[in-house]
Order: C-alpha cells, then sequence, then structure tokens
C-alpha cells in the first residue's frame, strides 16, 4: 500500500499559478540564416581509426591481444609478487550466513 502511495507523483500546489503564456523567445536573423561550414561539418564527425591492439577473433586458446615478446620474457620482480598477493582476511571476520527458514516463521497471507 505505501509503495503505490510513493509511486505517485506529487500533485501541484493549489496556488501555482503558470506564466508559460508570457514566455517569449527572439530567433535573431542571422541565426535563422546561419550556413554551417565544411570544416565544422567534418569538426562534427566521429574519427574513426584502426585499432592495432586487437587482432581478428580465432580459436577461443588463442588470445586478442597483441603481447609484445619483452612482456613475453619478462620476470616477476618479489615486489610484484609480493603486491600481486590477495590480502588476508581480518581475524574478525565472521562470514555471512545463509538464511534459515522454517514453516513457522513464514506466515501465509
Amino acid at each position: 500500500m505505501r509503495l503505490l502511495q510513493l509511486s505517485n507523483p506529487k500533485l501541484i500546489h493549489p496556488d501555482f499559478q503558470s506564466n508559460r503564456e508570457s514566455v517569449e523567445s527572439t530567433v535573431s536573423f542571422a541565426s535563422k540564416t546561419a550556413q554551417i561550414s565544411q570544416r565544422l561539418t567534418r569538426l562534427s564527425l566521429p574519427r574513426l581509426k584502426e585499432s592495432s591492439t586487437c587482432c581478428k577473433l580465432g580459436r577461443p586458446e588463442e588470445s586478442i591481444w597483441t603481447v609484445s615478446r619483452a612482456a613475453q620474457k619478462a620476470l616477476v620482480s618479489a615486489r610484484v609478487e609480493m603486491l600481486s598477493t590477495p590480502k588476508q582476511l581480518s581475524k574478525d571476520y565472521i562470514p555471512p550466513r545463509e538464511p534459515e527458514w522454517s514453516r513457522e516463521n513464514v506466515r501465509s497471507t
């Protein structure tokens, strides 16, 4: 019931007076007759470029990304390996429990 009440839009205040009839905007003659230049048209288009970082899809076991030889031959330092290990959970951490449902706790409507 409360959800239905909250879903209704707010009503307009009874003393509200709209003045939309008096709002006017004038567009200048120059704005009405303006011509767009070729340069502006070119600048408005998205820039398209070929991506060289991604290869065509092949077999699932093949990589989509190209990996440089230097990256393939790189050796990990002790510092990088230490930073890559996940943090341990706090000793006070209590994992979330699965909810326990019983027929006594469930009321039928």
